[in-house]
């Protein structure tokens, strides 16, 4: 991690963008966590409503992976 070559940490304000592009996100409704929750069940709806349960769970595995990169970041 020398001479600003390889693998390196993030600035602070590129952080700082995925803290709130994460915050943006929001947090899911009771009726969307209730979906979420179904979907982690492995059950899945008929079309057309199961693309906007995909959509949704989609966009939960991308803050699930936000939150976690944010985590490890903040470790370093």
């Amino acid at each position: 991690m020398s001479d600003n070559k390889g693998l390196k940490s993030p600035m602070l304000s590129q952080v700082e963008v995925l803290e709130a592009t994460l915050e943006a996100m929001g947090t899911p409704t009771p009726e969307q966590s209730a979906l979420l929750k179904v979907t982690m069940e492995g059950k899945k709806l008929e079309y057309p409503a199961r693309y906007t349960q995909e959509k949704l769970f989609g966009l939960y595995r991308v803050k699930w992976h936000l939150d976690t990169a944010l985590e490890i970041l903040g470790m370093l």
